[in-house]
C-alpha cells in the first residue's frame, strides 16, 4: 500500500511497501540545463565539458548514457553523484542535493577496485562493518553480506574464493564486477550509478552483469549506466537512453522509440544493424549524419522539454512488488532470466530480494563512529597483509636477509677493540638507516595506486572519513614497521656486535621504526602527488639523494661547503645517524689504535729516526680511549640537541611534519577526486 512521501534529509523520498513488508526508496534525479567546465592545466582558461544537459532518471528505470569517447558521459555521472555543476541545477526528487542526501546515491566505478587478497565474503563483511549501523550486530552484518552475495548469484564456494585481479588468479572478471556491485548494495541504495559495467567482459559476462543491474532497477531503484558500445542484446535491456556528443544531448528518451525519433530526422536505423552502433556512428561521422544537425535538432525538439515524461508516469514505470522478479530480457522480447540472476542457492527465489531501508540516523553522514571506522580499517589492513602470506613473508625475509648480510659484512666490527673499527661500524648504521627509509618509501609508493583507488571509491561513496582511514593507515604502518625494524635489527645487533644493553637496543629499534614511518609518510606524499611509478621515482631521487650525501657520513660536516651546510641540518638522515652513533659510541672503550697511541708512536719514530743512538724508554701498552673521541671527530661531542633524547625528539618532529603534510596532500587529492568532474 502506498505511503505518503516522506521528507528525508531535504529530499522528498517516495516510500513503497513491498509484499513482505520490506520497503524500498524511490529517488528521481533530474538535470536542468546542466553545464560543467573544468580548469585546463598550465592555462588560465576553462574547458566546457557539458552544455545545457537536460534529463531525468526515475525510480524503477534502467537508463543508459551513451556517446563517443570524450562526450561527457563520466562527467555527467559525476555531476549526478555529487549534485555539483558550473551552471544549471541538479535535483533529487525535486529538491537540491544535501550532504546527507548524497548517501542515497552510490557509484560503481569502471575498474573493479577490490582487495585481491580477500574473498568476496570477507570484502563485504568489512564493508558491512563500515556501512551498516551497530544495531545490526556482528552476526547481522555478516548475514547481510551473505544475503547480498547470494542475491547476485554467488555460491558458498565463490564467496570463499580469493578475489584476485587481472594479474592475480582468483574470480572471473564478471564475478569481480558483481562483487563491486554487491559492495554498494549493502545499504540498499535507491540510486545506483554504474560506470562502464561491461568494460573488459566477454559477451556472456557482460550480459549477466547487465541482467543483474536491470533486475535491481525493477526493485524500484534508479539505475544509470554509462556504456560505450553495447551489443544489441544489452542495448535492448535498457528502458531509457541519453545520447551525448561534445557535451550536448542528441537524444533523451525511451529506448524503444529512439529509432523512431532518428527516423523522423531522416536517419532510420538499418534493420540489420545494432541500433547502438548506428547511433554512435552518426554522432561521430558527419557523412553518416547526412548533414543533419543532431544536437540542434534535439535542442529544438518538443521532447526536450520533458525528456522521459516520468513525472506523469512514475507509478507505471516503477515496478511494483509483484513485478520485482520480472526477468531481464535474454534477447529482445525474450522472457528468460539470466543465469547470474537465476542461480540462487539455499532455496532463495530467482530474484533479488528487497533489503531494509538504509540507516539514516541523527544527521550523521556515516553509519558508525570515526573510532569504529578506524578500528575496522586497521583490522582490514592488517588482515589483508597477514592473509597474503607470500608477500608478507617475502618482505620479512628480505628484511631479515638484509640484516644478516649487513651483519656478515661488518662481522664483529662492534666488538673490535681497535679505534679504527668505529668508522666501518658507522657504515653499517648508515646502511641500515638508509634502507629503513628507502624500503618503506618505495613499498608504499608501489602499493599506493591500489590503495588510492580504493580510498577514492570508498571515500566518495561516504563509507568512512578520510581521518579514520589515515589513522588506520599509519597505525598499521607503525605495527608493520616495528616488526620489520626488529627483524632488521636483531641480526645486525648479534653479528656486528653493537652495544647490547636493553636500553641501547630499544633505542636502536625506536630510531629505525621512526625512519620507517618517515619513509611511509613520504611514500604517501609522493604517491598522492604523482601519477605513476616512473614519475614517483623522478621525484624521489632528486629529493632524497642530497639528504643522503649531506648526512654527515659520506662527507664530514667540516668538509661540506658553507653554501651546502643547510642541507646537512635539513637532512633527517643526519639526525638518525647521529642518534645511532651517540647510542653506539657514547659508552664504547677502545684499547688499540687510539689517537693518543698513534700520536705517541709517530713521535717515537720521529725521535728515533733523528737520534738513532739515543736510548728511548719503551712505549706504554695500556693506551685506552672511548668512543667520544670518534664522536668529537664527527661533530657529535659534546652531545648536541640534548643527546639521544633530543635526537629522538627531532626525528619525532620530522615524523609529525611528514604525517601532517601527507594528510594535507592526500586530502587535497581526495577533494579533487570527489569534487571535480572526471
Amino acid at each position: 500500500m502506498p505511503v505518503d512521501p516522506t521528507p528525508l534529509m531535504g529530499v522528498v523520498v517516495d516510500v513503497e511497501e513491498s509484499g513482505d513488508g520490506a520497503a524500498s526508496l524511490g529517488v528521481q534525479l533530474s538535470a536542468h540545463d546542466v553545464s560543467v567546465s573544468v580548469a585546463v592545466a598550465a592555462r588560465r582558461d576553462r574547458r566546457q565539458i557539458l552544455h545545457g544537459v537536460r534529463a531525468e532518471f526515475a525510480p524503477g528505470s534502467f537508463s543508459a548514457l551513451m556517446g563517443p569517447s570524450g562526450a561527457g558521459k563520466t562527467t555527467l555521472l559525476h555531476a549526478l553523484r555529487t549534485g555539483r555543476c558550473t551552471s544549471g541545477t541538479l535535483h533529487a526528487n525535486g529538491a537540491p542535493y544535501t550532504k546527507l542526501a548524497r548517501r542515497l546515491i552510490v557509484t560503481v566505478p569502471q575498474d573493479d577496485i577490490l582487495l585481491p587478497g580477500l574473498s568476496p565474503l570477507e570484502m563485504l563483511h568489512y564493508a558491512a562493518q563500515l556501512k551498516l549501523p551497530p544495531a545490526l550486530g556482528g552476526a547481522g552484518r555478516l548475514a547481510r553480506a551473505r544475503t547480498v552475495l547470494l542475491q547476485l548469484g554467488f555460491t558458498d564456494e565463490d564467496m570463499a574464493t580469493r578475489i584476485g585481479s587481472v594479474d592475480e588468479r582468483g574470480l572471473s572478471g564478471g564475478q569481480r564486477k558483481r562483487v563491486s556491485i554487491a559492495l554498494e548494495l549493502l545499504t540498499n541504495p535507491p540510486v545506483l550509478l554504474v560506470d562502464e559495467p561491461t568494460s573488459g567482459l566477454d559477451a556472456k559476462m557482460a550480459h549477466d552483469v547487465v541482467s543483474i543491474l536491470r533486475a535491481l532497477s525493477r526493485e524500484g531503484r534508479t539505475v544509470v549506466c554509462t556504456v560505450h558500445q553495447p551489443s544489441s542484446r544489452i542495448f535492448a535491456s535498457f528502458d531509457q537512453l541519453l545520447l551525448l556528443a561534445h557535451g550536448r544531448v542528441a537524444y533523451c528518451g525511451p529506448v524503444d522509440v529512439s529509432g523512431e525519433y532518428f527516423g523522423r530526422l531522416g536517419l532510420p536505423p538499418p534493420s540489420h544493424e545494432n541500433p547502438a552502433e548506428f547511433f554512435l556512428r552518426v554522432l561521430q561521422d558527419d557523412d553518416e549524419a547526412r548533414g543533419v544537425d543532431l544536437l540542434g535538432a534535439w535542442a529544438r525538439s518538443d521532447e526536450r522539454a520533458r525528456p522521459f515524461g516520468w513525472r506523469e508516469q512514475a507509478a507505471a514505470d516503477r515496478a511494483p512488488a509483484a513485478a520485482a522478479s520480472a526477468p531481464a530480457p535474454d534477447d529482445a522480447g525474450s522472457g528468460r532470466v539470466s543465469p547470474a540472476v537465476e542461480r540462487a542457492p539455499g532455496g532463495l527465489q530467482p530474484q533479488l530480494l528487497p533489503l531494509p531501508l538504509p540507516a539514516l540516523d541523527g544527521g550523521s553522514v556515516y553509519a558508525v563512529s570515526r573510532a569504529a571506522q578506524t578500528w575496522v580499517l586497521l583490522r582490514r589492513r592488517l588482515y589483508e597483509a597477514a592473509k597474503d602470506r607470500t608477500k608478507l613473508g617475502r618482505s620479512l625475509v628480505l628484511k631479515l636477509t638484509l640484516g644478516v648480510l649487513v651483519g656478515v659484512i661488518w662481522l664483529d666490527s662492534g666488538r673490535d677493540a681497535s679505534f679504527k673499527a668505529a668508522f666501518p661500524t658507522s657504515g653499517a648504521l648508515f646502511l641500515v638507516v638508509n634502507n629503513c627509509v628507502m624500503d618503506t618509501l618505495f613499498e608504499t609508493v608501489l602499493q599506493f595506486p591500489l590503495q588510492r583507488a580504493l580510498l577514492g571509491r570508498e571515500y566518495a561513496n561516504g563509507t568512512y572519513s578520510l581521518g579514520a582511514y589515515y589513522v588506520a593507515l599509519q597505525a598499521s604502518n607503525l605495527i608493520l614497521s616495528a616488526l620489520s625494524s626488529a627483524l632488521l635489527a636483531l641480526p645486525v645487533y648479534a653479528l656486528v656486535g653493537l652495544a647490547a644493553t636493553a636500553g641501547q637496543a630499544g633505542y636502536f629499534v625506536l630510531v629505525l621504526a621512526l625512519m620507517s614511518l618517515i619513509g611511509s609518510s613520504l611514500g604517501v606524499i609522493v604517491g598522492a602527488t604523482t601519477a605513476d611509478i616512473d614519475s614517483a621515482r623522478s621525484a624521489i631521487v632528486p629529493t632524497l639523494v642530497p639528504l643522503l650525501i649531506f648526512s654527515g657520513y659520506l662527507i664530514p660536516l667540516e668538509k661540506i661547503a658553507p653554501y651546502f651546510k643547510w642541507a646537512y641540518y635539513a637532512s633527517f638522515f643526519q639526525y638518525a645517524l647521529g642518534a645511532l652513533e651517540l647510542n653506539e659510541f657514547g659508552s664504547r672503550v677502545y684499547t688499540r689504535d687510539c689517537p693518543s697511541q698513534v700520536a705517541a708512536e709517530a713521535a717515537y719514530e720521529l725521535v728515533h729516526a733523528a737520534y738513532p743512538a739515543l736510548p728511548l724508554p719503551p712505549l706504554p701498552t695500556n693506551f685506552t680511549c672511548d668512543g667520544t673521541e670518534y664522536l668529537r671527530a664527527q661533530g657529535l661531542f659534546p652531545p648536541k640537541y640534548g643527546g639521544r633524547r633530543g635526537y629522538a625528539l627531532i626525528l619525532g618532529g620530522y615524523l609529525a611534519l611528514f604525517l601532517v603534510a601527507a594528510y594535507v596532500v592526500l586530502a587535497a587529492r581526495m577533494r579533487r577526486l570527489v569534487l571535480r568532474p572526471s
